[in-house]
């Protein structure tokens, strides 16, 4: 170990292993967000030609659309980077809501909008915990265990929607 520290050759083949894996990593998860925007607008897409309401596929794209956008920005303007990406997550998180709000009307499921209301706290109660660092472990729990509740919300919605209307 002392070996590794004090030889500069070792340590920047470790250092340089490091960070081709970084780069893997989010070369991977970019490939995942990509796969995840593309599979989601063709279902959305699908949906709304089914449903004949185009605003499921809009808020979809729309929500994507402003995190890409703030986040090409970001880069262009360095400066800005945090508001940048502040405003771009609002804005999705705006969109989803509405997505949210029109399958829970569309569908009569209350499941849907509660369901991401809830996901919704739950993120800004984990914020909170982190934030304050008082009790983080009681905040990241409670913030855990509302995810799950939530995931299963809007999953018994989703099935319950797939069944329902798809089969039709």
């Amino acid at each position: 170990m002392l070996f590794l520290v004090s030889s500069g050759a070792k340590s920047f083949q470790i250092s340089n292993l490091f960070s081709n894996q970084l780069a893997y990593i989010v070369l991977l998860s970019l490939f995942l967000c990509a796969l995840g925007f593309i599979v989601g607008a063709v279902g959305f897409y699908r949906l709304s030609k089914i449903t004949r309401h185009l605003g499921f596929f809009e808020n979809f794209a729309f929500s994507f659309l402003a995190v890409i956008l703030c986040t090409i920005l970001s880069y262009l303007v360095p400066n800005a980077s945090n508001a940048l990406s502040l405003i771009g997550n609002g804005v999705s998180i705006f969109y989803l809501h509405k997505l949210y709000r029109e399958l829970s009307l569309y569908t009569q499921e209350r499941f849907f909008l509660s369901g991401f209301r809830l996901l919704l706290f739950s993120f800004m109660l984990a914020l909170l915990g982190i934030l304050v660092q008082a009790l983080v472990i009681i905040f990241l729990t409670t913030a855990v265990i509302l995810m799950c509740v939530a995931l299963g919300f809007l999953g018994r919605a989703f099935l319950n929607f797939s069944q329902v209307f798809l089969k039709a």
